[in-house]
């Protein structure tokens, strides 16, 4: 695993247990994904699966204020194409599919 760590250029920081301080950031996100799921599956609460995607896509593609970027962007290097984008009128995916077939 260390050779691992060491190619790929990342530390790997062993924080202590049940102290939430040593790794405010995880804590953070873990925080901030239990309400979110807890809003959207409130009236579902035992499929709360179901929305674990949904809610993973709309924290990945929101701005965060510390880095003002979207983590999205600082992973892949560019922005997220969200559902409206696939969706809008000028996005003319009709033509290019029926196109070969007639």
């Amino acid at each position: 695993m260390s050779k691992l760590k060491n190619r790929l250029g990342f530390v790997h920081i062993i924080t202590s247990a049940y102290n939430p301080r040593t790794n405010e950031k995880t804590e953070r996100f873990n925080q901030t994904l239990k309400e979110s799921l807890r809003n959207h599956a409130e009236a579902d609460r035992k499929n709360w699966p179901r929305y674990l995607s949904f809610v993973l896509m709309a924290y990945t593609s929101r701005v965060h204020t510390s880095t003002g970027y979207t983590p999205f962007e600082l992973m892949f290097g560019r922005k997220i194409l969200h559902f409206k984008d696939y969706t809008s009128e000028d996005n003319d995916t009709e033509g290019i599919w029926l196109g070969p077939m007639k």
